[in-house]
């Protein structure tokens, strides 16, 4: 069997797979309370120092001396303006 799309048809389906997957991570932090850096990592599918590397662009919260929290809604927030942008 042989299958023909088109540039914009795979992107389309690219997209809702990759939209699916982002969900799916979701739904797995959300209602949690506030995520560690690896889980955030996990959730974004970067590694962990990258989340500490750059914890003030996508939302995190500085907590105690040097904890770092990550809110699920609000890393959501940060895929889909990258979307966007």
């Amino acid at each position: 069997m042989l299958v023909t799309l088109t540039v914009g048809e795979l992107r389309e389906i690219i997209g809702e797979v990759v939209e699916q997957k982002l969900k799916g991570r979701a739904a797995r932090h959300t209602g949690r309370g506030l995520l560690t850096a690896d889980q955030a990592a996990d959730f974004l599918g970067y590694p962990r120092h990258w989340a500490y590397k750059n914890w003030q662009k996508i939302g995190g919260k500085k907590i105690g001396g040097r904890g770092v929290r990550f809110d699920a809604v609000e890393l959501q927030t940060w895929v889909e303006s990258r979307k966007s942008g």
